[in-house]
């Protein structure tokens, strides 16, 4: 960590304006959900945390998942296209859920808020955002997906959801 980062005893940087959310959901074509845009009105990005090593972007650096892997996507929707879930399957979080159990085809639109640098999972885990699944109160579901082995999401009703499991 820099020594700035340490002494500030603090991971996280100063608060993102509603002026650069609007610039990054212009950008995007979307409007994030209620728990992300309170996140980056406290911390506009986030240093390297938990066991899991991930680094959340700033306004500036959230992309489409596609614009970084174009490939992936279609991949994994390939692989899948064989056994697609049913939505009794699929709706499925907390401890019961299996991470083998999502849908690719949401890669498509799926963002990119965070990647991963430790060894735990050799750099291949990301934080994604799904707007295909948006619940009553305007949240979209969350994934932790990693690439490294073999493939698997582990899915959260939410962002704030998602960040209290990696915080717990």
């Amino acid at each position: 960590m820099p020594s700035d980062i340490i002494q500030s005893m603090w991971l996280g940087y100063p608060g993102t304006t509603e002026e650069q959310i609007l610039s990054a959901e212009a950008r995007l074509s979307v409007k994030f959900p209620p728990s992300y845009r309170e996140f980056l009105k406290v911390t506009n990005g986030l240093n390297f945390v938990s066991i899991y090593g991930f680094k959340f972007y700033s306004t500036d650096e959230i992309y489409s998942y596609t614009e970084g892997v174009p490939d992936s996507a279609e991949a994994w929707i390939e692989a899948y296209e064989v056994d697609p879930l049913t939505d009794e399957e699929y709706f499925v979080y907390g401890k019961e859920q299996d991470p083998n159990y999502f849908r690719p085809k949401y890669m498509q639109t799926a963002l990119e808020i965070s990647d991963c640098d430790c060894d735990y999972n050799n750099d291949n885990g990301v934080c994604l955002l799904i707007p295909q699944v948006i619940t009553s109160d305007g949240e979209w579901e969350a994934w932790i997906f990693d690439a490294s082995m073999g493939g698997g999401a582990w899915r959260y009703r939410s962002f704030d959801e998602m960040m209290n499991a990696i915080f717990n």
